[in-house]
């Protein structure tokens, strides 16, 4: 399409580019009819959810195998290979998530989440612990001066030799 030119400028009509704007009108027109659609969903699930014991004899049982076979495998993939490639902490993460995995069957699955939250919580302590630098500050005896009075003879000793000397602020 054609939009008019600012009136400040001048008012000849210009062809619109194929990006003006499209992004902030899409993002501002969609959210608003997103909160509809979810309005309608949890509308419907509510009100069919008396006829499901209903229709729930008539489906056939790999139908609903089907579903939670590809419920899981959507799980999985969320859990394990996004984690994995799109987390700053993928080891960690990904550990945490496969440990869960292994103990819900043995241990339950409330306890499988309470030693998820339990080892999220550890692993978070030591990346955290790991990746702070404890040293402030590192430099030599000519950067740095002691508070110390020092006779000139010493003080020159140390100017000229102060390199040997290391300094680190922890």
């Amino acid at each position: 399409g054609w939009v008019k030119g600012s009136s400040r400028t001048h008012s000849a009509w210009k062809p619109r580019s194929a990006n003006s704007g499209t992004r902030d009108r899409v993002a501002r027109a969609s959210l608003p009819s997103f909160r509809g659609v979810g309005a309608c969903v949890a509308a419907l699930t509510l009100a069919s959810m008396p006829v499901f014991p209903l229709v729930m004899p008539y489906v056939p049982r790999y139908f609903v195998a089907c579903f939670f076979t590809w419920l899981a495998t959507v799980f999985l993939r969320e859990s394990m290979w996004e984690v994995f490639f799109e987390s700053p902490h993928r080891w960690s993460d990904s550990i945490v998530v496969l440990v869960m995995m292994i103990a819900m069957p043995f241990v339950g699955f409330l306890e499988g989440i309470l030693l998820g939250l339990v080892l999220s919580c550890v692993t978070l302590s030591f990346s955290q612990t790991l990746t702070t630098n404890v040293i402030r500050l590192q430099c030599d005896g000519r950067t740095i001066q002691s508070n110390t009075a020092r006779l000139p003879a010493h003080a020159e000793f140390l100017r000229h030799n102060g390199s040997a000397v290391q300094v680190v602020h922890l």
